[in-house]
């Protein structure tokens, strides 16, 4: 489940900044509110939470899809970094 809230927030970085590219530098506290039982289909948003000059956080909410005005399952913010020019030649 981390993954995809990694995946998340990633994919709304890139929307915002189409020109970077991201690497994941930090996952803060993840404290679930409610359980998540196996086989719940869940919701993720996404809301720009910082933008520094080579970095920035996104928080992600995470919901039960077919509940989503329930309170959130978890909140959690993931931070990114952007990789400079020289450092994605080798790819």
């Amino acid at each position: 489940m981390l993954a995809w809230v990694d995946e998340c927030a990633w994919i709304a970085a890139s929307i915002a900044e189409p020109q970077c590219r991201f690497v994941t530098i930090a996952l803060n506290e993840v404290r679930f509110h409610h359980p998540v039982r196996a086989g719940t289909i869940l919701a993720f948003s996404t809301e720009k939470q910082h933008q520094g000059t080579s970095s920035v956080t996104f928080r992600v909410t995470v919901h039960n899809a077919h509940d989503t005005h329930a309170a959130a399952l978890f909140v959690t913010a993931v931070s990114y970094t952007h990789l400079r020019a020289h450092e994605t030649e080798a790819d």
